[in-house]
């Protein structure tokens, strides 16, 4: 017997298929029992739902079974179509006798209808009418891009007769079978998988334009042509550009939500453009919002970044603003889902790419890490993971500070409560001069406070001492990416905090991390135990407030330049103690009316100010910014009946002086002595006020 095209066509779908394992045995388990359930498929563009499909016809052909095989993007979507086509295929007459015919065929048959989405219009007369016609020894699959409708889902009947299969993309298990087959060499497997995320599609092209060049290098990126090839794939027409800056929005954060698409768009319609986006099929919903499927981030991103440089700094910027603002009004729960997404919108930036691609290489979605308090009967595993790691002096350590702050010992959890990881963090300013003798990291640390940044009353220092992943100490996993949105959250949202340190085993490796969040290296506070050197990192929030220290970094990224092409700060920010603050605001009251010495004060250059007017304000705005404070602090003492005497002889000296102090006294009818003694008490409550400010920032 002649061998037919179709033969060698099942041929060579079979030797390139790899991965969907669960599917096609759960299809050729049904078809050995002679009886199965309707096969329902769905994912987004090519992700594999036709190469599955056309994968069972073979099946279904192995066994001996007539394959019909419809595709809904060349049908018109019309029953007498539709019963047309199926009555060609099998020699049926067109019309009713179709049905009739079908419904009395005792021969199995097995039915495969592509592309569902396309067939639409005539989804409720195949669920009512078509498919309860056909004989149990039909076998039905059918794949859309849309997972099962109402219809299905509240029929209790087509409930229990569809077993729904969504597709994701291949695993990289899978992807490097792919790749080996192909024949692409090692070297190509692991960036063509992070190229891709595994996408069939992409990773069919990806390794075509590979054995079209073999002697060039793995690429860096997907090439512009792909790009669009992979964009038109996915992108229908769309009505208006809103709905492709929905689109845009989608792929920058890492879950949208409805009242931060309004915040990016700046548009009115904002419910009705989330409300279309759930609805496409690349779009999963989630608790936390939505978010494209990996590779349509990834091209959107590109596509735009080329395209529309401008637009998506505006973009970004305007993501940016949203989370830095929700940072502060949430609570802590919140906070670090908050703080994840926040850090996300940085992982495009060249520096910090590479660790991004190295954690989701390493994640995984079945994993599910959260932080938790440990019980004291867990120290003494604790102990011995830091024992492990770095040996039985620093767990000896560890086990004094766990006694003295355990308010300060985090963990990281598995779904399994395992723990995964283990963060340890001090509060300097409540260490004795006896207790800084016992950790040489402590001690090197207060001594470097007390050189460069004594702290001021009030005011907090955190030292990260002990942080590690269970298995793989400092290097970068998926309980250590946890770890570091708990220490940055602690420095945005620890009240009053003056400065933190963050100690590395080794610091080369982190170097990238903290240069790029501009935390300088500090070699004074470096430390040894056991022979082994720890490098130190650390920040003064008072010269680097945290809103300024945003700022920078959501510049950073939306610029797309490199560090060194981003302009600093013009002026340092000035770190005052308590009596240089009072004299310094004492003095700014004096020259509240003259502006060019109120731009020199040293006040104007504080964080006070400078978290107002940002670090690239003019002198003359902040002369302005001070004079707003000054002003603002004086109005609350108006507005309390108990200081309002303090407010009018502040008022009568500096905000609208009546001549000199003994004639604003005569003026406000107070003895000499009562008058000086209400403006030094409105003066000693305005610094208190500022001061609190100063503090807070």
């Amino acid at each position: 017997m002649n061998r037919l095209w179709r033969d060698q066509l099942h041929a060579e779908r079979t030797r390139w298929f790899v991965g969907r394992d669960r599917e096609r045995k759960r299809f050729q388990e049904a078809l050995q029992s002679g009886k199965g359930p309707i096969f329902y498929v769905f994912g987004p563009p090519g992700i594999g739902k036709t190469t599955l499909l056309r994968l069972w016809q073979s099946i279904a052909e192995e066994h001996g079974l007539a394959a019909l095989f419809i595709d809904g993007r060349f049908l018109d979507p019309r029953t007498d179509a539709f019963l047309e086509v199926v009555g060609q295929a099998l020699g049926i007459s067109p019309g009713y006798r179709v049905l009739q015919t079908l419904s009395q065929r005792s021969e199995p048959l097995a039915l495969f209808l592509d592309t569902f989405e396309a067939l639409q219009p005539l989804e409720n007369w195949l669920l009512e009418t078509f498919l309860p016609h056909l004989p149990l020894c039909t076998w039905v699959a059918i794949g859309s891009r849309h997972p099962p409708s109402l219809a299905w889902r509240a029929d209790p009947g087509w409930r229990a007769l569809v077993e729904v299969f969504p597709l994701r993309n291949l695993t990289p298990r899978e992807g490097e079978e792919y790749l080996r087959q192909r024949g692409i060499p090692e070297p190509y497997h692991r960036p063509l998988l992070h190229l891709t995320w595994g996408h069939p599609l992409a990773l069919v092209l990806a390794a075509d334009l590979v054995a079209q060049q073999p002697n060039r290098p793995p690429p860096a990126e997907l090439p512009p042509h792909l790009v669009q090839t992979l964009l038109h794939l996915f992108l229908a027409e769309l009505p208006t550009p809103a709905y492709r800056e929905t689109l845009e929005a989608s792929a920058l954060v890492r879950w949208l939500t409805e009242p931060l698409l309004a915040e990016i768009l700046g548009k009115e319609e904002s419910a009705q453009l989330f409300e279309w986006l759930q609805r496409l099929s690349f779009i999963e919903a989630g608790p936390p919002g939505l978010r494209p499927h990996d590779l349509v981030r990834e091209i959107l991103l590109a596509d735009l970044r080329w395209r529309n440089p401008e637009r998506y700094q505006t973009l970004h910027r305007r993501a940016h603003a949203y989370y830095a603002r929700r940072l502060r009004e949430l609570p802590e729960p919140a906070q670090i889902e908050l703080l994840i997404d926040f850090i996300y919108l940085h992982r495009e930036h060249p520096l910090l790419r590479p660790f991004f691609a190295e954690l989701r290489l390493r994640w995984s979605d079945e994993e599910s890490l959260f932080l938790d308090r440990p019980e004291p009967m867990e120290y003494g595993e604790l102990l011995a993971m830091i024992a492990r790691h770095e040996g039985e002096t620093s767990a000896a350590i560890a086990d004094h500070w766990f006694q003295q702050q355990p308010e300060g010992i985090m963990v990281v959890r598995s779904q399994h409560l395992r723990i995964a990881g283990l963060l340890a963090v001090l509060r300097l300013e409540a260490i004795s001069p006896e207790e800084r003798k016992r950790d040489p990291a402590i001690a090197a640390a207060l001594a470097y406070l007390e050189r460069h940044a004594p702290l001021r009353p009030g005011e907090r220092a955190l030292y990260f001492r002990f942080w590690m992943d269970r298995e793989v100490y400092q290097a970068l996993s998926p309980a250590q990416s946890l770890i570091g949105v708990q220490m940055v959250r602690m420095c945005l949202t620890t009240p009053s905090l003056a400065f933190s340190f963050f100690p590395c085993a080794d610091p080369a490796f982190w170097a990238p991390v903290f240069g790029y969040a501009e935390i300088p290296r500090l070699p004074e506070a470096d430390f040894e135990i056991d022979g082994r050197h720890y490098g130190v990192y650390g920040q003064d929030w008072r010269a680097t407030p945290i809103p300024l220290w945003l700022a920078r970094l959501g510049e950073k990224e939306a610029a797309l330049v490199p560090d060194a092409e981003i302009p600093k700060p013009p002026e340092p920010i000035v770190v005052l103690n308590l009596p240089e603050f009072r004299k310094a605001v004492r003095q700014a009251l004096r020259d509240l009316h003259r502006p060019d010495h109120l731009k020199a004060n040293p006040l104007a250059y504080s964080r006070l100010v400078l978290t107002q007017t940002g670090p690239s304000a003019s002198a003359e705005q902040r002369g302005t910014a001070l004079k707003a404070l000054l002003l603002e602090a004086a109005r609350r003492l108006q507005t309390d009946p108990k200081t309002a005497k303090h407010y009018q002889v502040l008022h009568a000296t500096y905000i609208e002086p009546l001549g000199t102090q003994e004639q604003a006294a005569e003026r406000l009818d107070l003895p000499i002595s009562t008058y000086r003694r209400y403006l030094k008490t409105a003066l000693d409550q305005i610094t208190a006020w500022l001061w609190e400010q100063e503090l807070k920032y």
